[in-house]
């Protein structure tokens, strides 16, 4: 298969050679010299430009480290892009990954979103996982491009789902989750990323139903009753198997919470759960991972 390479950065330089040992020929380019006189001494050709690459090949692989990274990469090959042609991408914000699926769409060609895990040992020895969102079908037609730096390909739904996927584990990491034995708890007060995380949590792990706990954190004075409906329906959860509230008493020289429904907290007690998901954020968001 005729694959293109853009960013051969900590990840993307071992992943191209894993590409050329599998016998596609590779299309590189990046934005220094050093890393593409490697990958062509290891058998891949230097494309020059973007859209240079995109031209010469089927399915084009851009792993770059950021938004802004992918739509001047994007704005660079526009011209090339059209029917035939699939763009794989890196992890990007959510959004912004749905616009460039529309970008690229409307020029014929096709779209996938890729996130990574695994870290550079990872993209070293081909046993990366990747979180995709976009087309089934498309995912099949690339995925001779994706399987030779790929331990685990996961097809997580439509544009955005694997951005969404890596995110609700970054939130879960980054102090917005309790991780105590034995159970995974959330707290939020955004009701986006309350659903986000219920969405996330019951669509990949195996939950059973009746575990699942909430607790509301509500000051005095307000609406306890519209409180525990609004956030019952907003998390599938029945006000039953809610914990007794915690009513605060307001501070006024405490910030007030910013929902009038309060903050909500979705807890899951299960040990085997506890030790998938944790191993889960440790795979993701590990300091070797988060460059991918």
């Amino acid at each position: 298969m005729q694959v293109g390479f853009i960013g051969l950065g900590a990840m993307g330089l071992p992943m191209a050679r894993h590409l050329v040992e599998a016998r596609h020929d590779v299309t590189v380019t990046s934005r220094s010299r050093g890393p593409i006189e490697k990958a062509v001494a290891a058998g891949a050709i230097d494309g020059g430009t973007h859209d240079e690459v995109v031209r010469a090949s089927a399915v084009t692989i851009v792993c770059v480290p950021g938004s802004s990274d992918l739509v001047d990469v994007l704005d660079a090959v526009m011209p090339a892009l059209g029917e035939g042609k699939i763009v794989v991408a890196s992890t990007i914000d959510p959004d912004i990954e749905r616009a460039q699926h529309e970008r690229v769409m409307a020029t014929g060609a096709r779209y996938l979103e890729a996130p990574l895990s695994g870290g550079t040992v990872g993209a070293e020895q081909g046993t990366l996982t990747l979180m995709v969102g976009g087309d089934a079908g498309v995912l099949a037609a690339a995925r001779p491009a994706l399987e030779p730096f790929a331990g685990t390909i996961v097809h997580v739904g439509g544009p955005g789902s694997g951005q969404i996927v890596k995110l609700c584990n970054q939130l879960l990491y980054a102090g917005e989750g309790s991780k105590t034995d034995g159970e995974v708890r959330f707290s939020n007060s955004d009701p986006a990323m309350v659903r986000l995380f219920c969405d996330w949590f019951r669509r990949f792990f195996d939950v059973d139903q009746m575990r699942l706990r909430g607790r509301l954190y509500l000051h005095q004075g307000l609406d306890l009753t519209a409180a525990e409906a609004f956030w019952s329906a907003l998390a599938n959860i029945p006000t039953d198997q809610f914990h007794k509230p915690y009513r605060a008493v307001p501070d006024p020289s405490i910030r007030r919470n910013k929902h009038e429904h309060g903050c909500f907290s979705v807890g899951y007690g299960c040990s085997r759960t506890h030790r998938e998901v944790m191993g889960l954020v440790r795979a993701l968001l590990s300091s070797e991972a988060l460059p991918g």
